[in-house]
């Protein structure tokens, strides 16, 4: 059973298509992963997605369109974490992350000691306990992004958007960050959706991939059927080999030499 309908969803901006029709489905528990080069229109879908962007078409949440929830209503129902956040800099991890407390507390609701084990059991669930009281600032960008990450979390609705959310981690814990988002949907029934730009990383973590190139959709289904060769050579611009003999695809790219830049022209 489908809870996140899409329906001929497209966007225009400054007269240039953005978004070009189109349409899918995804169930609860589901984690999708949107790939595609710069500029496929990734980030613009998901600001869609979570109603930050209005376009023609319609997204069907539950059943109701999000044009039809209020603020606060979208909130409780979409957590986002942005590529670019906006977080008043003199905050300390511990503020940032009970943001998320926000959309399901009143103007002047006191924080709940259930709130407060929800806040730290966020915050160790991507490995910041020890900097709990640092000024959110002076953290790397892979830290910083997975504050954003426990603030969505803490955050406890039932959609859960993510764009490039393991960008500026190590491989540590861009694994970590992905085994625990795919658990959080099978255990919690969450449907969440992130683009990702390793797509060995999003065929071991993701149920579905969704394909885009162009402001279209390529290909939406399980990775197998997605990421073909012919297709990711074709959409990036780049020779393909994909290995199927794992239990998943594996990709590997390999530029042409007649494509590679000749340095040796520079040489004096």
């Amino acid at each position: 059973m489908s809870c996140l309908d899409v329906q001929h969803l497209s966007l225009t901006l400054d007269n240039t298509l953005i978004i070009d029709d189109i349409n899918f489905t995804v169930g609860k528990g589901e984690v999708i992963g949107l790939l595609g080069p710069n500029g496929a229109g990734k980030t613009s879908l998901l600001k869609m997605l979570a109603g930050q962007l209005l376009g023609d078409g319609r997204v069907l949440w539950g059943g109701k369109d999000i044009k039809d929830f209020s603020v606060q209503g979208l909130a409780q129902q979409i957590a986002v974490v942005s590529q670019i956040n906006d977080i008043v800099f003199s905050l300390t991890v511990e503020h940032v992350v009970r943001m998320g407390l926000l959309p399901n507390k009143t103007l002047f609701s006191r924080q709940t000691e259930s709130d407060t084990m929800l806040i730290a059991n966020a915050i160790e669930a991507v490995g910041l306990t020890h900097k709990f009281r640092q000024v959110y600032s002076r953290l790397s960008g892979g830290e910083q992004q997975r504050a954003l990450i426990a603030r969505a979390l803490v955050q406890q609705s039932s959609l859960l958007i993510l764009d490039e959310p393991v960008n500026h981690l190590d491989v540590f814990y861009q694994h970590q960050i992905l085994q625990l988002l795919h658990d959080m949907a099978k255990q919690l029934n969450l449907t969440i959706i992130m683009s990702l730009h390793d797509m060995n990383l999003a065929a071991q973590y993701c149920d579905k991939l969704a394909l885009l190139n162009s402001g279209k959709l390529v290909a939406f289904g399980h990775a197998t059927d997605v990421l073909q060769s012919h297709r990711l050579t074709q959409v990036f611009r780049i020779p393909c080999h994909v290995d199927t003999r794992d239990t998943r695809p594996n990709i590997t790219f390999k530029p042409d030499r007649e494509h590679v830049l000749d340095l040796r022209r520079w040489r004096k």
